[in-house]
């Protein structure tokens, strides 16, 4: 269909079941506003044109926290706050992106190597994403596209690997006729964000946009994952994100951190990445390690083998429907995240503490009645806290009297992943 034809469709209401699955609780006549004016943009910047139309997730780590890049296992939910794009097929190499908030994007395809200049920029994923297409056999072609995302940078929700699962699933729709998997379009995506974007990210964040719903993943064989999908129903309680308003955009390098001395460690023993040895094996060479490496980095190593049994433990929780016992691990994640592996505050400004602070005033409320921990990669950025649903506008206020209005973000989890929402009838678009 082109834009007036999914314009007349979305207001026919022949998308509201699909709204209503992927946006739980949002009236449906904001999730048609939000989808006509992006097709209006596209149809004005670029004319009536056969059109693919895209959503694809942020997404929220239930558990695993830093462990996914030494091939460790992960907890991981698709949440319903998403980016969405309206793309075209061009007959030239030459890719227009216009992305609400952000600078435009006019880029020739004819070379598809790194650049550093373009490092932590979308041009970036853009690059990384078409040169993992042209890898897979699908030479790359240009495009015309508009995004509008509500998935914020430095919130802790991955805006990168959402944007990288939206661009991915465009071009896979629009070049390679849809033949691409979801796995293969998340190890394109942490190619583009490791080597064009110059994030060294793990394959989490991808997975978990790919995919959809809560996923078990199990990253011991980079290559094909185990990935399990786990049922999640928390009765009683609802899953809410607080922006502490400090962004951990430009926190690139203490991320770095984190797997480097994982591997200095797996190194000293043997192996590449600590899923190489045993808990039991770190631990006997423990006393031996200590004082030839920093004691932080064998605290983020003992975290790491903790986090391991805990995500285990939270999945069979969820499992089996024993929500008490899946908090007390959140709690306990939290508690190693802070202890152990240290990221709730920048080492670059210690005094700083808006983790720590979200995470003390949302604990004087809760007490006993929910729990809360860091979220995402930590330093800064957001906390996750599980809330009694009696409790939630009462907890609202509480946070926001501290943070700010809107600081307070009710999160759903979202049953499917990066997908086509609409697209041209078979035979147009030019695909």
């Amino acid at each position: 269909m082109n834009q007036l034809q999914t314009i007349h469709a979305i207001e026919g209401g022949a998308f509201d079941s699909l709204f209503a699955t992927l946006y739980p609780e949002e009236p449906i006549s904001k999730c048609r506003d939000r989808y006509l004016n992006l097709l209006e943009r596209h149809r004005h910047r670029f004319g009536v044109k056969e059109v693919w139309v895209i959503s694809s997730p942020g997404r929220t780590e239930l558990g695993g926290n830093h462990t996914d890049h030494n091939q460790g296992k992960v907890l991981a939910a698709a949440v319903h706050l998403d980016a969405v794009a309206v793309g075209s097929y061009t007959e030239n190499l030459l890719v227009e992106l216009e992305s609400e908030g952000f600078p435009k994007i006019q880029m020739d395809m004819w070379d598809l190597l790194p650049k550093r200049e373009e490092e932590g920029r979308t041009d970036a994923l853009v690059r990384g994403v078409l040169n993992g297409l042209m890898k897979k056999g699908f030479p790359p072609r240009g495009f015309q596209a508009v995004v509008q995302s509500r998935v914020l940078p430095g919130s802790g929700l991955s805006s990168s690997a959402s944007i990288e699962l939206l661009l991915g699933t465009l071009c896979n729709a629009m070049f390679a006729r849809g033949s691409l998997t979801p796995l293969e379009l998340a190890l394109i995506g942490k190619e583009a964000e490791n080597l064009y974007f110059g994030k060294p990210c793990g394959l989490m964040d991808q997975v978990a946009c790919a995919y959809g719903g809560v996923c078990s993943i199990d990253f011991q064989n980079l290559e094909s994952p185990a990935i399990e999908k786990v049922p999640f129903s928390l009765q009683g309680y609802r899953l809410f994100l607080i922006d502490t308003g400090s962004s951990h955009a430009d926190l690139t390098d203490e991320y770095a951190s984190i797997p480097l001395e994982m591997k200095e460690i797996a190194r000293r023993l043997g192996g590449e990445v600590l899923r190489d040895l045993t808990k039991e094996q770190f631990l006997s060479q423990l006393p031996k390690l200590k004082g030839s490496v920093s004691d932080r980095s064998l605290l983020r190593a003992l975290h790491f083998y903790r986090e391991n049994e805990r995500v285990e433990g939270m999945k069979m929780a969820l499992v089996e429907g024993k929500p008490e016992v899946f908090l007390s691990l959140v709690k306990e994640s939290g508690l190693s995240s802070w202890t152990l592996l240290q990221n709730c505050v920048s080492p670059r400004n210690p005094t700083s503490q808006q983790i720590p602070l979200a995470l003390g005033w949302a604990e004087e409320f809760l007490w006993k009645k929910g729990v809360a921990r860091v979220h995402g990669g930590g330093f800064a950025g957001t906390i996750q806290a599980y809330v009694p649903l009696e409790d939630g506008e009462a907890f609202t206020a509480h946070m926001e009297e501290l943070f700010g209005e809107g600081s307070v973000i009710p999160l759903w989890i979202r049953p499917v992943g990066a997908r086509v929402i609409s697209s041209p009838a078979p035979g147009q678009g030019g695909g």
